[in-house]
């Protein structure tokens, strides 16, 4: 089972916010990828260090079968760094969207470029309010 509980304990200096469900759902995608989570310490501890510290093995290698921009978006929502990952999941189902069309249409995969319309919700870094408040 998926338990991205690192995330859920937060970050020294940094509040947890919903790129955490972001960062979730990233660990999910992974698992039904790849067939197993993204790390597999069997102590909560190392589990809590592999999630804040670690990169997981890219979803390619443990599934050959899995289209390089597909791994690329599941990597991108386990990126450390929240400002890493997506900042919506508006952005993230347009880009599902746009690789799902892809697929569809018989076209490249990686000709869908991710993270085009991938806008934050809120402006962490100014504090100003730029979307609808």
């Amino acid at each position: 089972m998926v338990d991205p509980v690192a995330e859920q304990t937060g970050r020294m200096n940094r509040p947890v916010d919903y790129r955490t469900d972001l960062y979730s759902l990233g660990a999910t995608l992974y698992a039904l990828a790849t067939g197993g989570p993204p790390f597999t310490d069997s102590d909560t501890l190392s589990l809590i260090h592999a999630h804040l510290a670690r990169t997981p093995a890219p979803p390619g290698e443990r599934a050959p079968w899995l289209p390089p921009r597909v791994a690329e978006l599941i990597l991108t929502l386990l990126a450390k760094e929240p400002d890493d990952r997506y900042q919506s999941a508006a952005g993230l189902a347009h880009d599902l969207h746009r690789l799902r069309t892809a697929l569809t249409m018989h076209q490249p995969l990686g000709a869908v470029r991710l993270r085009e319309r991938d806008l934050p919700l809120t402006p962490w870094r100014t504090g100003r309010c730029v979307v609808a408040c």
